[in-house]
């Protein structure tokens, strides 16, 4: 795994941005993307101006139609799995997502009931392969310590105050 990968994500437009008749500036292509001002034809400069920019992956989940949508699954695959094996390996391993409100994270991070997004993917990877190899009387004990840990961390109140 490289020190730092950058990836992009372009997300649908939202009910709002369609409401105000929005449309994409933004296309893909492999590791490229490239911006586009003034693509409207409501705007009153005819300018227009493109903008290049190249990422380790470049990730087009606007239109799930679209041929070349990338979904939760392989955002995973490309970024998740070398997190959890640099972790398996005992190295610090982080993803940072970063955005404007609304870009997106939370989606790509947590995800949505049956499109699961990164953290829930590598927890369930990282605990379900050390509960496989355990007798099922230690993986309900290690279940069980966990969850008790966690509600301790949670439920924990600073008397020192």
């Amino acid at each position: 795994m490289s020190s730092v990968r950058v990836a992009v994500r372009v997300r649908p437009l939202n009910k709002r941005e369609l409401d105000a008749g929005s449309q994409s500036i933004i296309e893909m292509q492999g590791r490229k993307t490239t911006i586009t001002t003034n693509k409207s034809a409501a705007v009153v400069d005819t300018k227009t101006v493109s903008k290049e920019f190249t990422y380790d992956y470049s990730y087009w989940s606007a239109d799930s139609r679209d041929s070349h949508y990338v979904n939760q699954e392989q955002v995973f695959f490309d970024l998740g799995e070398d997190v959890l094996n640099s972790a398996f390996q005992g190295y610090n391993a982080c993803i940072f997502a970063y955005g404007q409100t609304s870009s997106g994270k939370s989606y790509t991070m947590m995800g949505v009931p049956g499109a699961s997004g990164l953290i829930p993917r590598i927890c369930q990877v990282r605990f379900f392969s050390d509960f496989v190899e355990l007798p099922p009387e230690t993986r309900v004990s290690a279940y069980t310590g966990l969850v008790n840990y966690w509600l301790s961390l949670w439920l924990y109140v600073d008397t020192e105050e």
